[in-house]
């Protein structure tokens, strides 16, 4: 009995060991990317978004492929400094067999608290990339009707 409770212990703390570093590199995974945009680091940015992967922005319009954000960005990347996003709170999920993940995270923007979710999977050498990625501006409740007046 107490060799099953003991093997039982040691499979869930290698499990959740497990599930820490996946997190964890998928976590700087994601700082990375939002670090290469704060740096203009295009390669970086860009090489991160998989091939047939789409970036919602937070305006209506803003539906793109990666080749129609790679137009879009261009000008501010040139600059030097594109936009520099923080996240202040993530939270990571895969799929049973971890080639498949989401994340949603709270960011500190130039535009105050945004929402980004992402769905990203993990290419044959392995490494992640972004398939979807959806910005959102944050608005408290009671400050809806105020956002909705100045939109209109």
């Amino acid at each position: 009995m107490r060799f099953s409770l003991l093997l039982t212990s040691l499979l869930c703390t290698c499990a959740l060991a497990a599930q820490t570093e996946e997190n964890d590199a998928l976590a700087a995974f994601a700082t990375a990317w939002h670090r290469a945009a704060a740096t203009a680091d295009s390669a970086t940015f860009f090489d991160a978004i998989a091939a047939d992967g789409y970036y919602l922005g937070t305006d209506k319009g803003e539906h793109w492929t990666k080749a129609e954000f790679l137009g879009f960005a261009a000008p501010y990347f040139a600059r030097g400094k594109a936009w520099d996003f923080t996240a202040a709170e993530r939270h990571i999920f895969y799929t049973e067999g971890q080639t498949i993940a989401w994340w949603d995270e709270v960011l500190d923007t130039w535009m105050g608290p945004c929402r980004g979710t992402a769905i990203v999977e993990l290419s044959e050498e392995g490494h992640w990339r972004i398939k979807h990625y959806t910005l959102s501006m944050l608005v408290p409740n009671d400050k809806v009707q105020d956002v909705i007046k100045a939109i209109d």
